[in-house]
Parts: C-alpha cells; sequence; structure tokens
C-alpha cells in the first residue's frame, strides 16, 4: 500500500524545467555550453574553410569572417504535454482545464526566451576590433552586444556573424566568444 501511495505521488509531481542555458556553434559545428573557441585566418585569396572565409578586399585590407549559432537550451514549456479535460466535464465549473489540476499536481512551464550578453576577446588582441552583428535583431558591434533567443527562435535567427579587417595576409587569430545569460521571461502562449 505505502510503495503504491508514493508511486502515485510520483507521478502527480511535475519536475520543474533545468535553468535556462546559453549554447553557442561555429558554422553549425559542436555545440558548446557558455563559451566557443576558434581560429581564424586572415588570407590573401578567396578560401572557404572550416574556420570561416576569408577574401582580399583591397590592397593592405584581408577581411576574416565566420559566423557563430546561439541559442538558448531548456526554455520550452510543457504546457503541450498537459492533457485538457474534454469540454463537458464537471472540473470545467471550477475552472479547471487540465487532468494534473484536479489532482493538484500541476506544475506548468511556459515557454521562455532569455536575454544574451556576448562578448568576444582575441589572441593576439585583434586591431581593429571584431564586429558582430546578429541576424535575429538590429543588434551590433565591436563590444559586447545583446542579443535574444527563446523556445520559438528559428535556426536562421540564431545566426551572429563576426568580422574584421586583418592586419596582414596569412595573420591568425584565436577568437572566443562568451555567452552570458543576463534576463528570462516567459512567452505568451501561442
Amino acid at each position: 500500500m505505502r510503495v503504491a501511495a508514493a508511486l502515485m505521488l510520483a507521478a502527480l509531481a511535475t519536475p520543474a524545467l533545468a535553468a535556462p542555458e546559453v549554447w553557442l556553434s561555429q558554422r553549425g559545428g559542436p555545440w558548446s555550453k557558455d563559451e566557443i573557441t576558434f581560429n581564424l585566418r586572415c588570407s590573401s585569396t578567396y578560401a572557404v574553410s572550416h574556420d570561416g572565409h576569408t577574401f582580399d578586399t583591397a590592397p593592405g585590407g584581408y577581411l576574416a569572417s565566420t559566423f557563430i549559432l546561439v541559442e538558448a537550451r531548456n526554455v520550452e514549456g510543457n504546457y503541450r504535454d498537459q492533457e485538457e479535460l474534454p469540454e463537458d466535464h464537471k472540473g470545467r465549473a471550477w475552472g479547471k482545464t487540465m487532468w494534473c489540476q484536479l489532482w493538484n499536481g500541476c506544475t506548468i512551464e511556459e515557454d521562455k526566451e532569455i536575454d544574451i550578453r556576448l562578448t568576444i576577446t582575441t589572441s593576439p588582441p585583434a586591431s581593429p576590433a571584431f564586429d558582430l552583428l546578429d541576424h535575429g535583431s538590429s543588434a551590433s558591434g565591436k563590444g559586447p552586444i545583446e542579443v535574444t533567443r527563446g523556445a520559438r527562435t528559428v535556426l536562421r535567427k540564431k545566426v551572429v556573424s563576426l568580422s574584421r579587417l586583418c592586419d596582414t595576409a596569412n595573420q591568425n587569430v584565436m577568437v572566443t566568444i562568451k555567452g552570458e545569460k543576463l534576463r528570462e521571461r516567459e512567452l505568451p502562449r501561442p
């Protein structure tokens, strides 16, 4: 009897979702939590490689550019998983819409979105600095930028481009981008 009661209580209790996290990937490669580091090489001729693409823009000016994907994880709500009461169920008279509400076992989590600060550091220090451009908003700049990602962010809006003019051809720069969660908020149901 005690085992059955314990199992019933465990089934009724819905665990809360894990805290939202920031994940980054360079050009669709492996994902990394909070930080990503990669090498970006300048070139005097147009080239496409796993490090990004570079091309000669003018005498003395070599553009190095690539893109990263910025994603929020643990932001999907669970409200879609809750089974709704039939329209004619008596529980609806008490304002209940889901079976779990009748048993006081609901922990409803809504979809979320988070604001993320992206900062970039380079080794050796790059001058001029890299430009960052978020494809999901108008956020851009050489310093930290703030982007928003959530449960409903489509792939093309997860892209952040980075580019800079290199001092010379064949210059290598180690790039580190850190993503820091600033704020989170619930999204209204679609």
